[in-house]
């Protein structure tokens, strides 16, 4: 099983899209794509210097989940970058919202010495503390409710799974297709080993499931 770490937005190009088109019914890639937008503001991208805007990346993902709708799309997001505005903020948590993405890391900005941000600060106005941290809390509740719709999408599937080390008292945890968690109950350790599985139910924010015996 092949499985990447982050990929960078403009690497999502139409050959990777054939590519991933492709091997997909191998079932050797992991149908995890961690993709660092870091903002849904196309005037907050152009600061960040990060070269595409908003609706170039929502094309992207949105390809990606015609490919596949049970591929976990997850993000990399900063709040309070400078001269973010309500409006900035709106945009991306708006895009967000709109777009397949199922999961969010979200970072509060903090300059640097010496870096790009640290020569902007000179001239732009960041926002206070308590608007970071009002902005962060609004989007892990929105990013709460969208992982937990996604999960739910995935019960009632078949997957294969690879099991590892962590246990939940009768249950081991395995990593299905799209790396989403289940527990599945076993008296055996099957750690490293890889089932076929289906998910049975969603509870308590956890996927449960059952090895499928032919």
């Amino acid at each position: 099983r092949i499985s990447f770490g982050s990929i960078h937005p403009w690497s999502i190009d139409n050959e990777f899209l054939e590519y991933y088109k492709k091997i997909l019914p191998l079932k050797r890639l992991v149908d995890f794509f961690h993709v660092p937008i870091q903002s849904g503001s196309n005037k907050i991208l152009n600061l960040m210097k990060r070269g595409y805007t908003r609706e170039e990346i929502m094309l992207k993902l949105i390809e990606i989940k015609k490919l596949n709708p049970f591929a976990l799309i997850a993000t990399d997001v900063i709040v309070g970058f400078l001269d973010e505005s309500e409006k900035d903020f709106q945009d991306t948590y708006d895009f967000l919202e709109k777009s397949p993405i199922s999961k969010f890391h979200i970072f509060r900005f903090s300059k640097r010495d010496n870096t790009a941000a640290y020569y902007l600060s000179k001239n732009l106005d960041e926002p206070s503390s308590a608007v970071k941290m009002k902005r962060a809390k609004l989007l892990a509740e929105l990013g709460k409710k969208k992982f937990e719709t996604f999960q739910k999408l995935n019960v009632g599937r078949n997957s294969l799974a690879l099991f590892i080390s962590n246990r939940e008292g009768d249950y081991q945890e395995a990593l299905i297709d799209n790396q989403l968690p289940v527990l599945v109950k076993t008296a055996k350790d099957l750690n490293s080993q890889i089932k076929n599985i289906k998910i049975l139910e969603y509870k308590k924010g956890k996927l449960f499931g059952r090895i499928k015996y032919l």
